[in-house]
């Protein structure tokens, strides 16, 4: 079956919201689509919904049906071995579309045909799907290239995946992440739609002190990104692009410490924090000190990221690792 869009869509005992997930895409009225969803081991009737539902929506939907749950990436990776479409996009089973996003895709891939990689912007919404924030694409070019981050933001040529190798990495955090800088090291065609086309459902069960542990399971992937980073700046020679790779670096870095562990008791932040800067330094140590890290130019993520990055960054520099210790301590809740 050939079709314009493949629609991925992994699920693990995901009843509560995969159908209002898999009822945004049905809705579409775009129809030049499938919808492929992955089934990673679910126990909750998950499988049993699917099974229905592709003998019901057969010329639209197919499923994979995994015996052992291995990830979300790995459920990924099975579904895009299976697609057929020209184009990749992907989706949550907690998460839904607008009702017109595959149309507006379509369209823009339609109008440039030489384009691989359409971005888009995302909704924030709350437990019911209300809006919380809208967040619509801020870069363009060169910086729009190098903050590709969550998979859901973009549709991508499904020959850009094959033909260059590129997976999900399996056992490991970060996927989405090291996804796209994968994707983004293989191409610089990327145009983007002013518009939020995809709702971020934001869950409240996903807590940051669950994080440390799963990178505990999952010790690698402390560096994963930093590596990504590291090997698209060493495939590009452009002087900006590879500012531009190094402050995605930096973002990650930081938002490590300000973000997912902020909220976290004194011996997890410093944990991750002593972990992620060594995995930096092993990756980007070179580098690391021989950038120096502007708050206005290049314009990377929005003000407040670069604003963050610009005070961390001297911050660590000028004061020293014990002095920023001390600093991310004060930092967040306890």
């Amino acid at each position: 079956m050939s079709v314009l869009i493949s629609v991925i869509m992994p699920s693990y005992n995901g009843m509560k919201y995969i159908k209002e997930a898999v009822g945004s895409v049905l809705a579409q009225p775009f129809s030049d689509f499938e919808l492929i969803i992955t089934d990673d081991g679910s126990t909750d009737g998950t499988r049993e919904y699917l099974t229905e539902l592709e003998k019901e929506h057969g010329q639209c939907v197919r499923t994979i049906f995994l015996e052992k749950n291995k990830g979300i990436g790995n459920a990924r990776n099975a579904a895009i071995a299976r697609a057929e479409g020209e184009c990749l996009m992907f989706i949550d089973q907690d998460d839904f579309l607008e009702p017109d996003a595959l149309a507006k895709v379509a369209d823009s891939l339609r109008d440039e045909p030489a384009v691989d990689v359409v971005c888009f912007g995302v909704n924030r919404v709350d437990d019911a799907g209300k809006l919380i924030q809208a967040f619509p694409p801020e870069l363009s070019g060169k910086a729009l290239r190098w903050d590709l981050c969550t998979v859901w933001t973009y549709a991508v040529r499904r020959s850009i995946v094959v033909d260059n190798g590129i997976k999900f990495p399996v056992d490991s955090m970060n996927e989405d992440m090291i996804f796209s800088l994968q994707v983004a090291r293989c191409t610089d065609a990327i145009t983007k739609l002013n518009q939020c086309l995809y709702n971020y459902r934001v869950n409240e069960l996903s807590t940051s002190r669950h994080m440390s542990e799963k990178f505990d399971r999952y010790p690698a992937s402390r560096r994963r990104v930093f590596e990504e980073c590291k090997n698209a700046y060493d495939a590009v020679e452009d002087k900006e692009d590879r500012k531009l790779i190094f402050l995605t670096a930096l973002a990650y870095y930081y938002s490590i410490q300000f973000g997912i562990f902020r909220n976290c008791d004194r011996n997890t932040k410093l944990k991750e924090y002593r972990l992620h800067r060594k995995a930096l330094e092993e990756c980007f140590g070179d580098y690391l000190h021989g950038h120096p890290v502007t708050l206005f130019r290049p314009k990377c993520r929005r003000f407040i990221y670069r604003l963050v990055v610009w005070v961390s960054y001297r911050m660590e520099k000028y004061f020293g690792q014990a002095f920023f210790e001390r600093f991310i301590l004060i930092m967040g809740r306890q």
